[in-house]
């Protein structure tokens, strides 16, 4: 069950590891909304037929919202440089859902949350790259970009470097214009959008006089389950 099963290539892959033929509906992700509303039908009938005869609590279909008269809108949370696609739902009854954020800073659902929360993508970036610059013994800086593999492994690096007397630099946030001013430099236009803004984020850091700009090939990275095939990063993520 689940949505999942929509994928041809997740349902081919769980019968080749099972060894199994595999089945499923032609609505895999509703089996778990079906099964609970089964389970429920099959709980009041068992109250029903019970000694200790409890009434049904549900007030029938006609108060159910019309799904067919949900107002649903796209927005743009402009909350952080993440930018969500957030999903508006107003019903009749005045109610209105939000879905689609990644925290719940700017929308967020009055009747499950008693306030808003906390962006959660600013809390990951002050843990991944707000580390004091180190009382360097040199005079040399190392340029980082703030691009791809270097979003999991900057917190050793930047310790590295540091512990080691250099000054490291940190290239900016990604925007648009970062995008634009490195794009001109791609020599393939089929890589992934990111890679493309690794080109900006290089030129940034020439443009702040680093003396070098480290990024590494790392062509493993350590393996995070026991049952890994393999431990291989994306060819591009290891330039």
């Amino acid at each position: 069950q689940g949505g999942t099963f929509r994928n041809d290539a997740v349902f081919r892959a769980l019968e080749i590891l099972s060894g199994k033929s595999v089945s499923s509906t032609d609505y895999p992700e509703l089996m778990g909304a079906l099964g609970a509303a089964l389970y429920s039908k099959q709980m009041h009938a068992k109250r029903m037929c019970s000694l200790s005869h409890e009434a049904t609590r549900f007030t029938g279909s006609e108060p159910l919202p019309d799904v067919t008269s949900i107002n649903t809108k796209e927005l743009q949370c402009n909350g952080c440089t993440n930018k969500c696609a957030v999903l508006r739902f107003q019903f009749d009854n005045g109610n209105t859902c939000y879905a689609g954020n990644k925290c719940e800073k700017i929308f967020y659902n009055k009747s499950t949350a008693p306030k808003k929360g906390f962006n959660a993508f600013e809390r990951k970036n002050e843990i991944l790259f707000d580390h004091r610059p180190g009382g360097g013994s040199t005079t040399v800086t190392i340029g980082i970009p703030r691009v791809l593999n270097m979003f999991e492994n900057y917190p050793f690096w930047h310790t590295l470097f540091t512990r080691c007397g250099f000054e490291v630099v940190l290239s900016p946030e990604s925007n648009f214009s970062l995008y634009q001013k490195g794009v001109g430099s791609v020599m393939s236009d089929n890589i992934c959008f990111p890679a493309k803004l690794v080109h900006g984020h290089i030129l940034a850091l020439i443009e702040k006089g680093v003396n070098r700009i480290f990024y590494p090939m790392i062509v493993k990275e350590e393996k995070e389950l026991k049952h890994s095939t393999n431990s291989f990063n994306c060819p591009v993520s290891k330039p």
